[in-house]
């Protein structure tokens, strides 16, 4: 079948949808003729080449496009004017005509690279229309004209409102100033109840007063606002000055001054001074422990009473402890400053907590194993770890304690000497860093010396005789090193003060200048030849052997002089002393540097002063 197109130009375009149509018909009728041709080629088994990606639709396409490009008008015999018959081979092959006649024009077509562009196309602007956007004025005109008249009503009505709304703001700002005024009133109306005193009655007060929180604080607190008003301060003092070294004209009176004096009007009215000690801690060297005896006035007051002062609270002392018994001996813990510990006439020990209230919170029961008798000496020795409380009595035992349980002591011994008698002891001292060795006077006027352990355990091992009266205290030597621990000092009723050593019987040297009983003698802690003695007629006698043996380097008169000093007592520093009297008074002096402070060569002169005071005793 043979196939030829013939394209016509048709000058006018004025009816292209009917051309187009007629268009499609003859293409359909062509298509229509190749399906016919090549079914019939595949029944004659003629080969025929047809391409086999061919696509129908394509075809149609392309053929569309191609009639879009050019005005074509189709002509009655099928031919295109101008064109020449095509050729017999051609004609041969109808499908092989429309390829090459497509792939001629594809040939003919000229490639080029567009330029993308991009258009932004803004969106339909809406317009809405109001009323009053189609009668407001223009601004410009309106401003040109000027305000529009107003009618008689409206400016009536405009300052109607006017009025109204200034009332309406006059009557907030009066109420807001009413309501300031009321608030004022109200705070000044607290403010002077407040101020006004609050009287309560009396059942009220009463209660206040008595109850143990208001006791409490009160007594805490004024005895601060005491401490503060008694500190003594030199306001008055120049640092600036130049201290000029006074000739040394000899010791006097001003070398002892009274720094304090303690009693009480209720307390300690009717009662003697039996013993006293200063703490021996840093913290609380200001406080001095007190014993007293019975007031026989008071018999519905305690017998036993033990106060402690403040050097810094002179008008009441700061703690009040109590017990039944009478109180002979007193003393601190070295290692727990708030126990207290006390010896009574009746032969108990008791134990004191400056934290819990006024009665003993230990006490010794009174049996065979303890003492019987009045206890007059007592003493806490050994270390912090291990130490035991000492205490010996007129019913000759000397007994161990274990501090936290006074119900049993642990090592009882009995004293006795050679003929198989018991001592009964007034006073006890232990030489000093030796805690086994002690030397205990008796009421026979003997000193004996003995061990607290060893085989020979409460044995006497030596004798001093010398006193005719009951010795009612000993010392052994404090100051330096412990070259001078062998001495120690007794006093006696006999009226005299002797000096002795651990290493011999007989007395190295007897002072005898007093005129009544001595009642005690006591060592200064830092000065190696000084010590003071205490007697009958209220005398101080400081005592200095380096620079006299025969009369003290000073006597001081306790208060008026009508009472005897029981007890004396130096402080740790060495630079006070207190002095009991048999009134319940105690005075605590302040002991000038002159006097109290030793000199460069006093040890090794004691030691030449010794060997002279040995040499006489011999002689005699």
């Amino acid at each position: 079948v043979s196939t030829q197109s013939t394209w016509e130009s048709v000058p006018n375009m004025s009816d292209k949808s009917s051309e187009l149509k007629a268009e499609l018909a003859r293409k359909r009728k062509k298509l229509e003729e190749l399906r016919r041709g090549r079914e019939q080629r595949g029944a004659s088994a003629v080969e025929t080449v047809v391409p086999q990606n061919v696509d129908v639709d394509n075809l149609v396409e392309s053929l569309l496009r191609g009639s879009g490009g050019a005005s074509t008008t189709p002509a009655g015999d099928g031919t295109q004017s101008g064109d020449t018959p095509s050729s017999p081979s051609k004609a041969a092959t109808p499908g092989r005509g429309l390829l090459s006649s497509r792939m001629s024009r594809r040939a003919r077509a000229v490639l080029s690279i567009s330029e993308t562009k991009t258009i932004n196309i803004p969106p339909a602007e809406i317009v809405s229309y109001a009323k009053s956007t189609q009668t407001d004025p223009i601004p410009e005109l309106a401003k040109a004209a000027g305000p529009a008249p107003k009618s008689a009503e409206a400016e009536e009505e405009e300052a109607a409102q006017r009025a109204k709304e200034a009332e309406k703001k006059r009557q907030e700002e009066e109420k807001k100033r009413r309501e300031e005024e009321r608030a004022a009133r109200l705070r000044e109306q607290q403010e002077e109840e407040k101020q006004k005193p609050t009287t309560l009655p009396v059942e009220k007060v009463s209660e206040i007063l008595t109850s143990p929180d208001f006791q409490t604080f009160f007594d805490r607190s004024t005895r601060i606002i005491e401490r503060a008003l008694n500190e003594k301060y030199d306001v008055a003092v120049d640092y600036a000055a130049i201290d000029k070294e006074e000739e040394d004209e000899g010791l006097t009176s001003e070398n002892v001054r009274l720094c304090t004096e303690f009693h009480h009007s209720r307390l300690t009215a009717h009662r003697a001074v039996t013993a006293m000690d200063w703490s021996p801690h840093p913290k609380f060297s200001e406080l001095l422990a007190v014993a007293y005896t019975a007031n026989e006035d008071a018999p519905n007051e305690p017998d036993g009473l033990v106060l402690v002062w403040n050097t810094h609270l002179k008008d009441r002392p700061e703690f009040v402890f109590e017990c039944q018994s009478p109180v002979l001996s007193c003393c601190f813990s070295p290692w727990q400053p708030n126990i207290i510990i006390g010896g009574t006439y009746s032969g108990q020990i008791v134990l004191w907590d400056n934290r819990a209230k006024r009665t003993p919170v230990q006490r010794s029961p009174l049996t065979a194993k303890t003492h019987t008798h009045p206890v007059y000496g007592l003493d806490v020795v050994g270390s912090q770890n291990a130490h035991n409380l000492v205490t010996v009595s007129t019913d000759g035992r000397l007994c161990s304690w274990n501090l936290d349980m006074l119900s049993e002591p642990q090592e009882p011994v009995e004293l006795q000497c050679a003929a198989q008698k018991s001592v009964a002891a007034t006073c006890m001292s232990f030489p000093q860093g030796d805690f086994n060795t002690f030397a205990v006077g008796s009421e026979e006027g003997a000193i004996y010396g003995a061990m607290r352990h060893g085989a020979k355990a409460g044995q006497v091992t030596e004798t001093f005789e010398g006193h005719s009266g009951p010795v009612t205290a000993i010392d052994f030597h404090k100051a330096g090193s412990g070259e001078y621990s062998h001495l120690f000092l007794s006093a006696s009723t006999d009226w005299t003060v002797k000096l002795w050593s651990f290493r011999s019987k007989k007395p190295i040297y007897s002072f005898e200048d007093a005129s009544d009983y001595v009642y005690d003698v006591q060592w200064s802690p830092i000065h190696p030849s000084l010590f003071v003695s205490a007697d009958g007629n209220g005398e101080l006698d400081f005592w200095n052997p380096n620079a006299d043996t025969e009369a003290p380097v000073l006597s001081h008169t306790v208060g008026e002089g009508k009472q005897s000093v029981n007890r004396i007592r130096w402080s740790r520093t060495g630079h006070q002393l207190a002095a009991g009297d048999a009134a319940g008074k105690v005075f605590v002096y302040d002991v000038g540097e002159k006097l109290a402070v030793p000199r460069a060569d006093e040890t090794s002169r004691l030691k030449d002063t010794i060997a002279e005071m040995i040499q006489v005793a011999a002689d005699a």
